[in-house]
Formats: structure tokens, sequence, C-alpha cells
């Protein structure tokens, strides 16, 4: 028989190697190959991406400047903002204020933003309707005049 050999192992050894390894890591989908997203943008060329990133993210690894334009995307076919994490294979638009559903979702958050501005300008103002239509957007307040 073959003497047992022991090592004293302190708990928090073994409790601080399961904190630092992520559950995901432990167990490797197809033997253990890294899966490779791939976005495809509006012009047909592909990205490849080793995790899921956000759609900011991506606009900024293909261009700084084209993050600094981003107002949307549009991820097979919906328009998403910016935050928006891309999981898995997609075709991704970057939308601008020169794309119609750029302007659009530009407009709708501006409209936001001046709904919140006037609350706090005028916290009795009550807050109608405030679409954005084809030429900017408008809010609807009832309120005394400003």
């Amino acid at each position: 028989m073959e003497p047992r050999i022991y090592v004293p192992c302190n708990r928090n050894i073994v409790r601080d190697f399961f904190i630092r390894i992520p559950l995901r890591e432990w167990f490797k989908p197809n033997g253990g190959k890294e899966n490779i997203m791939k976005i495809t943008l509006k012009d047909g060329s592909v990205k490849e991406y080793a995790s899921a990133m956000s759609v900011i993210d991506i606009a900024k690894d293909i261009s700084e400047g084209l993050a600094r334009m981003a107002c949307a995307a549009e991820v097979n076919g919906k328009v998403v903002d910016l935050r928006t994490v891309v999981e898995e294979d997609s075709e991704l638009s970057i939308l601008t204020f020169n794309d119609d559903a750029g302007k659009a979702a530009y407009r709708h958050t501006a409209s936001h933003v001046l709904a919140e501005a006037v609350k706090r300008l005028y916290p009795e103002a009550k807050c109608a309707i405030g679409p954005s239509i084809d030429t900017g957007f408008y809010y609807d307040f009832d309120c005394p005049p400003f």
C-alpha cells in the first residue's frame, strides 16, 4: 500500500480559489474552445469578440469618432440604446443623427431631458405628452405660464 500524502490546507485558500474563478470558467462549452461572437456590420464586414460587449464598446472598438456620434443602434432589426449588451452573433448598425432612427432616438431622449428640467424648475408642472415628431419634438405641460 502506498503512503498517503497529507497536505495541510487553509480553508481561506480554498474559498479564495472558488471566489476568484467564476463558475462559467469551470466548465467551458465546446470542449474548452472559446465561443467567438461574430458581429456583422451594415457594410458587410464582420468583427469578432471573445465575450459579450455593449453596443457603445463595439462602436468604440470600430472608431472613437463613431462612438462619439452614436445616438442608438439597431441589433438584428431592433432599435436599442447604446448600453445594450450584445451576447450572440448579430447584425449591428450604429445609428447617428444622420440616420432617421438615430434622429428619432435623439429627439425622444431630448424630450425626456426637457421634461425633467421643467419638473426640477417647476415642481408643480404636470407633464402631458411629449413625442418626437419628424421635425423635432415637443412637450405639453399643464402649469401656470413660465
